[in-house]
C-alpha cells in the first residue's frame, strides 16, 4: 500500500513539473521584454486553428453513420454553421444555431 502511495505521488509530481514546464517554456523562450515572439511563430499560431478545425470537420464527417432517414441532417447543419460563421462571424451563434438545426432534423 505504501509503494503504492508513493508510486502515485511521484507519478503525480511528474506530471506537475512537466505541466508547469511548458507552460513557462514560451516566457524561457521569448521572455517576458514585450518584443514578443518571432514573425514566424505569429505565422504558424495563425495556420494551426484553421487547420486544427479543418481537421475534426473531416474526421467527424468521415465517421458519420446516422440512420437513412436524418442522413442529410449532418451535412445540412454543417452548412448553416459556415454560413452563419460567414454571414455574422459569431462562433457561438453558429455552433448554436447549427446544432439546434441538427436536433430538429434528427428528431
Amino acid at each position: 500500500m505504501a509503494e503504492e502511495i508513493a508510486y502515485m505521488g511521484a507519478a503525480t509530481a511528474a506530471v506537475f513539473a512537466a505541466n508547469y514546464f511548458l507552460r513557462a517554456l514560451p516566457f524561457l523562450l521569448f521572455g517576458r521584454g514585450g518584443g514578443g515572439p518571432p514573425r514566424s511563430v505569429e505565422r504558424f499560431g495563425a495556420f494551426v486553428s484553421p487547420v486544427a478545425i479543418a481537421a475534426l470537420v473531416v474526421y467527424a464527417y468521415t465517421q458519420l453513420e446516422p440512420p437513412v432517414s436524418a442522413a442529410y441532417a449532418p451535412y445540412a447543419a454543417g452548412a448553416a454553421a459556415v454560413a452563419l460563421q460567414l454571414a455574422f462571424k459569431s462562433g457561438i451563434l453558429s455552433v448554436a444555431a447549427s446544432t439546434a438545426l441538427y436536433m430538429y432534423l434528427v428528431a
